[in-house]
């Protein structure tokens, strides 16, 4: 998902460095690609609005694009750090919870008029 997602930000000119995840394949145990810091910077500086907020989803509680579009607002536990993914939203078909950092509650809370409409 990451790698399709860097694709999509070189095609539009919102990223201008090489595709960090191109041809990389994930060990069974392994779910996730190391960014540097100055790539999630640029990725912060460049995405606006709802890329934005699929980005933070992404990178910060690992939602697929499936369950990123089914997600809703009262999905979002702020207190325990938590998202309730319904089983109708996920892949596996069955439901789960997701734990958040810190930094996704801060920018899901500083948006909230914008996406809980």
């Amino acid at each position: 998902m990451l790698s399709h997602f860097f694709n999509f930000c070189i095609e539009r000119n919102y990223y201008f460095g090489n595709n960090p995840c191109k041809k990389k394949k994930l060990a069974e145990t392994q779910r996730y690609i190391r960014l540097s810091i100055e790539q999630i910077n640029e990725i912060n500086e460049k995405a606006e609005g709802h890329l934005k907020t699929a980005i933070y989803l992404i990178l910060f509680a690992g939602l697929r694009p499936c369950e990123i579009l089914g997600l809703k607002w009262h999905h979002i536990d702020f207190v325990n750090k938590m998202i309730y993914l319904p089983s109708n939203i996920t892949k596996t078909k069955r439901a789960r919870d997701v734990d958040i950092l810190c930094i996704l509650i801060d920018y899901l809370v500083s948006h909230e008029k914008v996406f809980n409409c």
